[in-house]
């Protein structure tokens, strides 16, 4: 039996108790809204207003006045608004991929993505950018309040106290750089897998999902799960992402075919 944490587009942001016949869903991210569907993946502010939603009223979040829906005009966000309302072309989603989409669009990282993942690989640079520079730390990291998700007896893995955090950050720390954001979210998403280890220390984890092509949350993960002497695992020869799904499909029909 394995723990496995996993993500997928719409879904994922899953934690699963797996054996190799069977598995039990034990968690997951708490659910935010893709307003316009497909059309929120391709214009990630829609996410970052739909989780905001979550967190805010309507007239609280046109007035901090973010920058992230700077272009929008005033008919465009209430019909967002709108639509969020209604539950209208807006399904639920728990995608850590499409939360990793909302947090790059809210710190300034990108407005628009051309493919599936790239504000992940952003996100990732901007760390390795920091990493590597020894002449820019605009604040220091000790100071300032750590970026948190709660984690639930029952399992959900809830974002808001991390995206208001988020947001009280960006209206009144000026010179916290968005590398430091980034950083937040990696460390907020591998603090939850530990704690997650915690809950079921008997058992191995397993990382699976398109987002764990990000090195920096990989190695992050993995050194800390070993550092709490858990055993983890990932794929090698089979991708973590999408393209690994028809490969355990296979396997767990031939499992089920040989009964």
């Amino acid at each position: 039996m394995a723990l496995g944490w996993g993500t997928m587009a719409r879904f994922g942001g899953e934690v699963l108790k797996a054996t190799r016949d069977s598995y039990e869903r034990i968690g997951c991210l708490f659910g935010f809204r893709l307003i316009g569907g497909e059309q929120a993946i391709r214009e990630p502010a829609r996410i970052a207003f739909a989780m905001l939603l979550e967190c805010f009223s309507f007239e609280q979040i046109k007035a901090m006045h973010l920058k992230v829906f700077s272009n929008w005009s005033d008919n465009k966000i209430d019909n967002l608004h709108t639509l969020w309302l209604k539950e209208q072309n807006s399904p639920k989603c728990t995608s850590v991929g499409r939360l990793f989409d909302a947090w790059a669009s809210l710190i300034g990282l990108i407005d628009g993505l051309d493919f599936e993942g790239e504000s992940g690989l952003i996100i990732e640079n901007q760390i390795i950018k920091e990493t590597h520079s020894l002449t820019r730390r605009p604040v220091a990291y000790s100071e300032l309040k750590r970026i948190r998700f709660e984690l639930s007896d029952d399992g959900i893995i809830d974002w808001r106290p991390a995206l208001r955090e988020v947001v009280q950050r960006i209206q009144s720390e000026t010179n916290v750089s968005q590398a430091w954001f980034c950083h937040q979210l990696i460390d907020a998403i591998v603090s939850t897998i530990c704690q997650w280890a915690g809950r079921h220390p008997e058992l191995p984890v397993v990382l699976a999902g398109g987002v764990f092509q990000n090195r920096c949350l990989v190695n992050e993960a993995v050194s800390r799960l070993h550092q709490c002497q858990v055993d983890v695992y990932m794929g090698e020869k089979v991708p973590v992402n999408d393209a690994g799904i028809a490969v355990g499909q296979a396997y767990f029909g031939l499992r089920l075919k040989t009964k």
